[in-house]
């Protein structure tokens, strides 16, 4: 009896042990099917990288099932397409070919995903469109009407720029101050100090400063130089008097004063008197570019109250009546003009200051200038081998 009841026994424990397997080797399975894979993407400049499964988006640095079938869809902005996509782990099923804008992939490891991306124009200045280009770096040049006997200036008696009529030229300039990486794309280098990160800004894109007036002389004639549709010929600056030789970044490196053929179509700086006329944008009666109102200053600039103490992202704000943006703010600007005490108040037609000097004419507001010396007739002044971190500069040129 004891003998058939310890063989039962035996036969019970084999049956519940083999259970037992059977069921750990069921979570075994259970746990190898939902194996899960880190799923990485990462969008680059000018283009946003999006990732789903079916309807559902996935995340980047979210962990998927293994085996799951992802889509990767490439979102570039204007004039940009897609090139070439690298995908490190995993399988590709479907698309992701030089030029397609979406991927599939079989998720069976950790994957990352990128995609490169080709701009659409080429180099060169559209003289019509105002639009340049250069490696992918886009600036745009707006039209300023000619002016005729118009005042500029300011009436306050105490003011060094008293009201005075000016006839100008019709002529082109900047839309925007100009940026840290096209001055950097032209020379070669970035001298600015404010690249501190600020969510929502792209760094490069901030006015350059930082520059002396001698610097910004060379790198107009340098953009001149290397733009396919102009060169030598278009360049407006010269380092002797008879223009023979072109003026250079070694030139300006020694503070040499250039030399002017004003009848060039290159790019140049602007004068005082085209300073402040593009900045009024057409109004006679707006002390800042864009606004006449204080209250609503801040919507057009970056100004001592609202800019934390650094430069800004240029085009922001909100533009002046030419579509021009921060000529009342973010960095004051280098103009041609050497200055002297009091402007003539006498008629004058395209104007260029006196012929030499110490100082020479900055415009605008800047980042570290309260409201009251951010108005369009308002002028500043430096020696033009000095720098700031608060100066930069836009271009002009003739039609």
């Amino acid at each position: 009896m004891k003998k058939a009841i310890l063989t039962l026994s035996v036969f019970l424990l084999t049956i519940v042990m083999v259970a037992g397997c059977k069921h750990k080797s069921g979570l075994q399975a259970q746990n190898q099917e939902k194996v899960k894979y880190k799923v990485d993407y990462l969008s680059p400049d000018y283009a946003n990288i999006s990732c789903k499964i079916g309807d559902n988006n996935v995340k980047s640095g979210s962990f998927i099932e293994k085996g799951s079938t992802l889509v990767f869809t490439l979102e570039p902005k204007e004039n940009y397409e897609a090139d070439e996509w690298n995908i490190k782990g995993s399988t590709l099923t479907q698309g992701g070919n030089k030029g397609e804008r979406t991927c599939t992939i079989k998720l069976t490891s950790n994957v990352i995903v990128t995609c490169k991306v080709k701009f659409l124009l080429e180099n060169g200045f559209n003289a019509v469109t105002g639009v340049g280009v250069l490696d992918g770096i886009l600036f745009n040049m707006k039209d300023i009407p000619q002016a005729k006997d118009e005042i500029l200036g300011h009436t306050d008696e105490q003011s060094d720029n008293k009201a005075h009529k000016v006839t100008l030229d019709a002529f082109t300039i900047s839309e925007t101050e100009i940026t840290q990486e096209l001055y950097e794309k032209v020379i070669g280098k970035n001298p600015s100090v404010c690249r501190k990160t600020i969510e929502g800004e792209v760094i490069e894109k901030r006015p350059v400063e930082y520059v002396t007036w001698a610097e910004c002389i060379a790198f107009c004639n340098r953009l001149t130089q290397i733009m396919p549709c102009l060169g030598d010929n278009y360049c407006v600056y010269y380092s002797d008097s008879e223009l023979k030789n072109i003026y250079t970044v070694e030139d300006a490196a020694k503070l040499i004063l250039p030399y002017t053929n004003w009848s060039r179509k290159g790019f140049r700086l602007p004068t005082s008197s085209e300073w402040e006329w593009a900045a009024r944008g057409g109004a006679k009666d707006e002390y800042w570019a864009g606004t006449g109102d204080e209250k609503k200053l801040e919507d057009y600039a970056w100004i001592d109250t609202n800019s934390n103490g650094t430069t800004h992202e240029v085009a922001k704000k909100l533009p002046n009546g030419y579509g021009l943006y921060d000529m009342s703010g973010n960095v004051a600007e280098w103009c041609w003009d050497w200055y002297v005490e009091n402007i003539s108040t006498a008629p004058s037609t395209n104007p260029i200051g006196p012929e030499t000097g110490d100082l020479k004419i900055v415009r605008g507001g800047a980042v570290g200038i309260e409201f009251d010396s951010a108005t369009v007739t308002h002028i500043l002044t430096m020696f033009p081998g000095h720098h700031s971190w608060i100066t930069g500069f836009r271009i002009v040129r003739k039609k």
